[in-house]
């Protein structure tokens, strides 16, 4: 039996229909055999804003860990928490969500914010978010990454060191 199902758009005046058939895919997700249990082996995580409809959505699918990527940048990325020399900007609520919906959550320390790096112009905030400078000062660094991991000792559970070493851009101010 196919899982999909044929839609097709209601017609206009003249009965003509308003658009092509089109498919669509719909699956009964089966309940999460853990759903109230941190799963630290489990492979299965998931980018999502940290809101409390999206950790539900997450947890009731079964995932058990949230990235601070992408969606959740701001709760964990340098560019984000620390904006300006000592500036702290946390994003306490973020990570209570997701914990409270039983999500472990990998928390990612990269994106060197515009003080701390080698950016010689940024165009726009956008723009200088897509790339991945280098940080200039080695104790900045440390510092952004030993504050940020104790004041989420015992919440956020493990932690990459930047983010797609591969990628074009990757610590694109460096020679």
């Amino acid at each position: 039996r196919h899982p999909g199902m044929l839609i097709e758009a209601l017609p206009d005046p003249a009965g003509e229909p308003l658009s092509p058939w089109a498919e669509s895919v719909a699956h009964r997700i089966p309940r999460p055999r853990f759903p109230d249990v941190d799963r630290p082996d489990s492979p299965f995580g998931i980018h999502i804003h940290a809101t409390p409809a999206q950790a539900a959505m997450a947890r009731d699918l079964g995932f058990k860990w949230a990235r601070c990527h992408d969606a959740a940048s701001a709760l964990t990325k340098w560019y984000y928490v620390e904006p300006r020399p000592g500036e702290w900007k946390w994003q306490d609520e973020g990570v209570r969500v997701l914990r409270s919906h039983g999500l472990m959550i990998l928390g990612t320390l990269d994106s060197s914010p515009p003080w701390a790096s080698r950016a010689s112009r940024i165009e726009s905030p956008g723009a200088y978010r897509e790339k991945c400078y280098a940080p200039t000062n080695p104790e900045a660094w440390e510092t952004y990454c030993r504050t940020i991991v104790e004041r989420y000792k015992g919440q956020i559970d493990h932690w990459e060191v930047w983010n797609e070493p591969y990628y074009l851009n990757f610590f694109s101010d460096v020679a």
